[in-house]
């Protein structure tokens, strides 16, 4: 447990300087016909930045200690596979304006996109943590892994919603948090082995 919070520190650090520091260009994605279709809605911020929140409580609350340690080698091959993609291969979302209203979603959205810049698009880090904690909780034999899985496949749309990230970028995180559950079945050195 005492290692989930300086992970997750050194996480944080490392996305937001790429985030707001790219080391080469980087280039919007083609949109898809879902990326078309998705209405751009400032309240559903709330579900996306819940998105990110209730993760750590929910991988506090997984009590077996091996599927704890699984959910950690998970977390860090997915996003060891995805922080290469952010260095070298930098993406951006053509975000529509800001809203300039005065009620507290355009308020909290605006803040959102002065934190979060359109930059680390590919892939999205806002669909490996939620997936990863729903995956733990559910694995554990949690009475509320199911409901919390629900709600976090209920809240996933809010990524492309608020217009942060392309139906590629959820596909992305998808692959690599499997990519990343899969290898968490082998002791670190093989699984950095498998990866590497």
């Amino acid at each position: 447990m005492r290692l989930l919070v300086p992970v997750g520190a050194i996480h944080i650090a490392c996305y937001l300087t790429l985030n707001h520091v790219q080391l080469v260009p980087s280039r919007p994605l083609p949109l898809t016909a879902l990326d078309e279709v998705m209405p751009f809605w400032t309240w559903t911020t709330w579900p996306y930045l819940l998105l990110i929140g209730p993760v750590t409580w929910a991988i506090c609350h997984v009590r077996d200690g091996d599927v704890f340690r699984r959910t950690l080698r998970a977390y860090a091959v997915a996003f060891i596979l995805a922080f290469p993609f952010y260095v070298v291969m930098p993406t951006h979302y053509p975000r529509p304006p800001a809203p300039n209203g005065t009620g507290i979603s355009s308020a909290l959205y605006r803040l959102l996109v002065q934190v979060d810049t359109p930059e680390c698009c590919f892939p999205s880090g806002h669909v490996i943590l939620p997936v990863l904690a729903a995956w733990a909780l559910c694995r554990d034999g949690r009475k509320f892994g199911t409901p919390f899985a629900v709600l976090v496949a209920l809240m996933l749309p809010s990524i492309l919603t608020t217009k942060q990230h392309y139906a590629w970028d959820v596909a992305g995180g998808l692959v690599l948090t499997a990519i990343g559950i899969w290898a968490s079945r082998f002791p670190v050195e093989r699984a950095l082995r498998l990866t590497g």
